[in-house]
């Protein structure tokens, strides 16, 4: 159900992105060892880009009112616990589906209007995600674009369109 979730948001967020783009011209845990892409990347036409929202889309809570820093990782960064000892990780499909679009050149955007950006940025920092030949890297560098600040989503999608000519 969550992979299904996210992919569901991930397109409808990738959608209103395309019509932002056609508006505006009118007017204004634990990850598997093995990296399996989801079967929707081999049913035709990708986007561009998919932009993702970081809150239950890319792990089960929301980082301004369930994580309380400092933030320290897990021994394999696939996991971080904070002050109280509480674990956040991903959603266990999100590792293999940011993997994906990177190997098949797709850009990863994110944008959330989080009160707590810098806390958001640094779990993407902490947890890395595994590249299928046992090296992991910070799962912020699956990311292109960040657009992750308090605010309209309005704004972090007329950013990303600005910023990506999409």
């Amino acid at each position: 159900f969550p992979s299904a979730r996210l992919f569901v948001l991930a397109l409808v967020l990738v959608i209103f992105a395309t019509m932002a783009k056609k508006l505006s011209k009118a007017s204004v845990p634990a990850e598997s060892a093995t990296i399996t892409p989801p079967s929707t990347f081999s049913d035709g036409a990708l986007p561009k880009i998919i932009v993702f929202d970081l809150d239950y889309t890319l792990w089960p809570f929301w980082v301004d009112t369930h994580v309380t820093p400092p933030l320290k990782p897990s021994a394999s960064h696939d996991s971080a616990k904070d002050r109280f000892g509480e674990s956040f990780a991903f959603y266990h499909e999100v590792p293999s589906i940011l993997h994906s679009l990177r190997e098949r050149g797709i850009k990863v955007g994110a944008a959330s209007r989080t009160s707590a950006p810098d806390l958001g940025r640094e779990m993407l920092r902490l947890l890395h995600i595994g590249d299928g030949e046992g090296k992991k890297k910070k799962s912020i560098e699956y990311f292109d674009h960040l657009e992750i600040y308090p605010g309209s989503t309005i704004t972090h999608f007329t950013k990303l369109q600005k910023s990506t000519g999409l």
